[in-house]
C-alpha cells in the first residue's frame, strides 16, 4: 500500500507515563500533511531487499521503505 509519505525518517525510543517503553519510527512528510507512525515493537518483521526495506506491521500490512543510499542503513 503506497502512503505518498516522503522525507526524513526517524527511529525513536520513548518512555511513556506508565513506564512502558516503545519503539517507533515517523517518517515526517515533506510533501504533503500525513505523517505515518509504526511501532516497531509487538509483531514486528522487517526484510531487506536492496535498496528497500520491507515490513510488515501489527495490523499484517506489508510496507517499503526505500532508502536514496543503501549505505546510510
Amino acid at each position: 500500500s503506497h502512503k505518498d509519505v516522503e522525507g526524513s525518517l526517524f527511529v525513536v525510543k520513548r518512555r511513556k507515563c506508565t513506564a512502558a517503553v516503545s519503539a517507533y519510527y515517523d517518517e515526517s512528510a515533506e510533501y504533503s500533511a500525513d505523517n505515518l507512525a509504526e511501532n516497531l515493537l509487538g509483531d514486528f518483521e522487517f526484510e531487506i531487499q536492496v535498496p528497500d526495506l520491507l515490513y510488515r506491521n501489527d495490523s499484517q500490512e506489508v510496507y517499503g521503505i526505500w532508502f536514496y543510499n543503501f549505505a546510510s542503513l
